[in-house]
């Protein structure tokens, strides 16, 4: 049973909490060890010497007190305990909960969906769910949305309730969907509300449905068009093949192209997916309803070359085996190479070729902070930087270096690389800030629950970050540089302690 909290949590109270765990795990103590083993998945399994040799964090002791209350991470407990702060009237209760249950683009919050901390919230406050047949929508409740339909059967194309949301968009945005037990019955609404007359093109509800095969099925049999909705690039971001293959299945055009950024920079669903990683079988899935495998981004690049500059050797035959083989520039064999983390090859070419990288175009050097963005290319980024990549060329969506989007990701092994080899904080972003900028937003937002910000932070310390002050004016914030900025409390710590 987890751990019951306090009535009223503060989230400093449980910042301290964690603090005294951690103290007592370097202290030794065998009660704060056996909370670690019990709760921290690193640590299940290890005895005293190995677990003292984990030399945990700050942010392991508050996923350890998290998951000891229930929470599957600490950034969700976060979300949970700021909902019961801002409550002061039932109303308010309410909104905070949605404001749990739906995404900051439906919610208007800046806050990620956090089920998890809306599912505690509806156990403890089991009204926030009543009235507005809507909030019916968000948790599933069949009974009260057939009977809100037989009392107003047009009431499932009107929007309402706080959020001003259609009733199917309530149902399809819901993401308590990721929560075993919501699926089923988010499905058993959209499947009422289409029998009723629901429009299934309204052009939000099949898009933010992906999540679920079974209400993607229910939508398309209802009549949803995949064309025009950018569903077929959006299952390419979430890696769902299974849906994939479904909406090919009811009409989606391989070669529709995109008619929105970033999507549209690389002209097919086929590019998308080579953009986004995606597997050879998702290629061979589009290839399969007719993508074309001889597209090209708009700039001329042809698939095959895109998917051999980002290292898929696999998703690149697979197109090869379609008629989509090109031969390769040395430039882009260089550049293959290097992104299939081939030292060997590429120090050859470069051998033949010494003005490798340099003489590269603005356009090909941009690849270095694509794979940064995308995570999990460090043998090939390593590779790159060895070979003389210039570190300070922007890319991604919001037009950042490689060290930039280390940090975004909380990427501290990253960022320490490019650090150790000539990245610098001062580099700037699209947004126009530098990466302690991009620290600060990313420790307070959590874009990734993987990220370690305060490693980021000590990091970024030990290369040149130049020592944090607290403001003399106590309107909070730290002065990295003479300039204020908001951090979080972990990061906070890490940056005035140097001082």
């Amino acid at each position: 049973m987890p751990r019951p909290l306090p009535a009223h949590p503060h989230i400093d109270q449980l910042k301290r909490q964690a603090k005294e765990l951690l103290a007592a795990y370097r202290h030794g103590d065998a009660d704060a060890l056996s909370r670690f083993r019990a709760n921290l998945p690193a640590a299940q399994g290890k005895d005293h010497t190995a677990l003292a040799a984990l030399a945990l964090r700050l942010h392991d002791a508050q996923s350890c007190l998290a998951r000891e209350y229930g929470f599957p991470s600490w950034a969700d407990l976060d979300a949970f305990a700021a909902s019961r702060r801002a409550i002061a009237n039932a109303a308010e209760t309410r909104l905070e909960w949605l404001r749990l249950v739906y995404a900051g683009e439906i919610s208007g919050s800046m806050r990620r969906a956090r089920p998890a901390a809306a599912l505690r919230l509806l156990a403890e406050t089991p009204d926030v769910a009543i009235g507005d047949p809507i909030l019916a929508c968000a948790i599933g409740d069949l009974d009260r949305v057939r009977a809100a339909i037989a009392q107003d059967p047009a009431w499932v194309n009107r929007p309402g309730g706080p959020l001003n949301l259609p009733p199917l968009v309530a149902i399809t945005h819901s993401s308590l969907v990721r929560l075993p037990g919501f699926a089923e019955r988010l499905r058993d609404c959209a499947g009422a509300l289409l029998a009723a007359g629901a429009d299934p093109n309204d052009g939000e509800s099949l898009y933010h449905s992906l999540e679920s095969l079974a209400c993607v099925e229910l939508l398309l049999q209802a009549g949803a068009r995949v064309s025009g909705s950018n569903a077929l690039y959006r299952v390419l971001d979430m890696d769902n093949l299974a849906v994939l293959h479904l909406l090919l299945a009811h009409g989606g055009d391989a070669n529709e192209p995109a008619r929105v950024q970033p999507l549209s920079d690389w002209g097919s669903a086929l590019l998308w997916a080579i953009h986004r990683r995606r597997s050879s079988a998702h290629i061979a899935a589009l290839l399969a309803a007719g993508a074309d495998p001889n597209a090209r981004t708009p700039d001329g690049i042809p698939a095959y070359t895109v998917a051999l500059r980002y290292g898929m050797t696999e998703v690149a035959e697979v197109l090869r085996q379609a008629g989509g083989g090109v031969a390769l520039s040395p430039e882009d064999r260089f550049m293959a190479a290097c992104a299939a983390g081939d030292e060997a090859t590429a120090r050859a070419l470069q051998a033949q070729r010494p003005d490798l990288p340099a003489s590269l175009s603005a356009a090909q050097l941009r690849l270095l902070p694509d794979l940064a963005a995308q995570g999990g290319c460090d043998a090939a980024i390593a590779v790159m930087v060895r070979l003389g990549w210039p570190l300070t060329v922007p890319a991604g969506d919001w037009n950042a270096t490689a060290l930039n989007h280390a940090v975004f990701r909380g990427d501290a092994a990253l960022a320490r690389f490019l650090l150790d080899h000539g990245a610098r904080w001062t580099e700037r972003h699209g947004y126009g800030d530098d990466v302690s900028g991009t620290l600060s937003w990313a420790s307070l937002n959590l874009p990734l629950d993987s990220g370690n910000w305060e490693a980021c932070a000590q990091t970024l310390l030990d290369h040149g970050l130049p020592v944090a002050r607290a403001p003399a004016d106590g309107q909070g914030g730290v002065l990295v540089d003479g300039q204020r900025k908001w951090f979080s409390e972990e990061v906070t710590e890490v940056l005035l302690g140097a001082a």
